[in-house]
C-alpha cells in the first residue's frame, strides 16, 4: 500500500508541475508564433518591357515595405549603376529609366528597398539596333550611321543598303557594343522602299531592326552659263529604276528627253534655245518622278536675242 501511494503521489506531483509549469509554456510559444510577423519583402519588380536596346525608356513598378520607403533601381547587381531612387506612394516603387549604353545579352535589374534591404529583381536582354541621320538623301550625300547594343568589341560589322555592302572592310564595336561610322550614299534608285541594315560576326542581321531609307532625285548641269547654241551637259540620279518620259525642261519647255536605268540614273545633252540674255530656270521630270521633287537649277544666257 505504501508503494502503491508513492506512485499515486508521484502522478499527482507531475499533473501538478504539468499543468503549473510546462502548459503555460507551451501556451505562451504558441502565441508567439501565432503572431509572429516577418518583415515584408519586396514583391517582384514589374518592367514594361523584357528587352531594348540602349536608349529605350522603360517603365517600372514595384512593391516596397511600407507606404513611404526609400528605394533605388540598379543595373546588373544591387549597389551597381543606379537607374532611378525615390520614395515609394501607399508602398509602391515606380518610374521609369533608359537602358544604359551596354552591350548585346542578358541583365538584371534590381530595386532595393532601402528600409528592408530586400532586392526585387527583373530580367532584361539588350538588344541591337542602328540609327541613320539624315534618312532622306540624294546620291553622294554624307550619311552617319551608328549601332547600339551590339556584342563587346564585336568585329566585322556591316551596313547594307537594300542587301548590298556599303563598307568596303567590316569595323568593331567598342566594349559597350557600339559603334559609329559615316558613308557616301550609293547611286541607288529614288523610292522610299529602301532598307538600310547591318550585321556583325556574332549579331545576325535579323536580330537588326532596319531603318527606312527615302532616296530622293537630283539634276546636275555643266556647264550653268553659255551662249545660244552651246551644248549643256544634264544628269540625273535617284529617279524610279528604269524611269521612262524623263524631261529635261528650259523655262518650262521640254529641250531634251531619256530614260533612266535600273539604278535611277541618266544622262543626256541639249543646246542652249533661243532666248534672252540672263538666268533661265532648268527642271527635270518623268514619268513616276515630278518636277516638284527636284531642285530647280539656274542657268545664265551670256547671249541672246
Amino acid at each position: 500500500m505504501l508503494r502503491f501511494a508513492s506512485v499515486i503521489d508521484l502522478a499527482g506531483l507531475y499533473l501538478r508541475f504539468f499543468l503549473k509549469t510546462i502548459l503555460p509554456l507551451c501556451l505562451f510559444l504558441t502565441s508567439v508564433t501565432i503572431f509572429y510577423a516577418p518583415p515584408v519583402a519586396a514583391a517582384d519588380l514589374r518592367l514594361s518591357e523584357d528587352r531594348g536596346s540602349p536608349g529605350a525608356q522603360v517603365s517600372f513598378s514595384g512593391m516596397t515595405s511600407n507606404t513611404a520607403a526609400k528605394w533605388t533601381l540598379y543595373w546588373g547587381s544591387s549597389g551597381g549603376v543606379a537607374l532611378a531612387m525615390g520614395i515609394s506612394s501607399d508602398g509602391v516603387a515606380s518610374g521609369s529609366f533608359t537602358v544604359p549604353e551596354t552591350a548585346s545579352g542578358p541583365y538584371t535589374v534590381v530595386l532595393k528597398d532601402g528600409n528592408s534591404g530586400s532586392n526585387s529583381l527583373a530580367a532584361f536582354t539588350v538588344i541591337p539596333c542602328i540609327m541613320v541621320d539624315p534618312t532622306t538623301a540624294t546620291p553622294g550625300t554624307s550619311i552617319k550611321a551608328e549601332g547600339h547594343g551590339f556584342y563587346s568589341n564585336e568585329q566585322g560589322i556591316f551596313l547594307t543598303l537594300d542587301e548590298t555592302k556599303i563598307n568596303t572592310y567590316g569595323f568593331t564595336s567598342d566594349s559597350n557594343g557600339r559603334w559609329s561610322t559615316s558613308f557616301t550614299l550609293p547611286e541607288f534608285a529614288g523610292g522610299t522602299g529602301h532598307l538600310i541594315k547591318a550585321f556583325g560576326s556574332s549579331t545576325l542581321i535579323a536580330s537588326v531592326s532596319p531603318v527606312a531609307f527615302t532616296v530622293t532625285p537630283m539634276m546636275t548641269v555643266t556647264p550653268l552659263a553659255g551662249a545660244v547654241g552651246s551644248l549643256v551637259s544634264v544628269s540625273g540620279k535617284g529617279f524610279a529604276a528604269n524611269e521612262t518620259g524623263v524631261t529635261v525642261t528650259w523655262d518650262g519647255a521640254a529641250v531634251a528627253g531619256t530614260s533612266a536605268s535600273i539604278n535611277g540614273i541618266w544622262a543626256t545633252t541639249f543646246l542652249v534655245p533661243r532666248s534672252t540674255r540672263g538666268p533661265h530656270v532648268l527642271d527635270a521630270y518623268g514619268i513616276t518622278t515630278p518636277a516638284t521633287s527636284i531642285p530647280d537649277l539656274s542657268f545664265s544666257a551670256t547671249s541672246g536675242i
